[in-house]
């Protein structure tokens, strides 16, 4: 958790599906975050905002809802990447 907390410190990419969205919560780093939730994982998401959106780009935080909405994503992060 501290490894992520300190990524998104320096404003490096956070990246992930499905319960990521989760783990992001509980490194304490999703305030005022957009991020595309399993629906299961949405009411554990208090500090983010939890969306029902195939997935969802904000700041540095790239989440898709989960591994079937994961291909509409990489796109957009391949030209993050760039």
């Amino acid at each position: 958790m501290q490894v992520i907390k300190e990524f998104a410190e320096e404003g490096k990419l956070i990246i992930g599906h499905c319960a990521a969205a989760l783990i992001f919560e509980i490194a304490g780093i999703t305030e005022g975050v957009r991020l595309a939730v399993h629906p299961l994982a949405k009411p554990a998401i208090c500090k983010g905002i939890a969306t029902d959106s195939a997935y969802e780009i904000d700041r540095n935080f790239f989440t898709a809802q989960n591994e079937h909405t994961l291909p509409s994503l990489m796109p957009e992060l391949m030209k993050a990447l760039k």
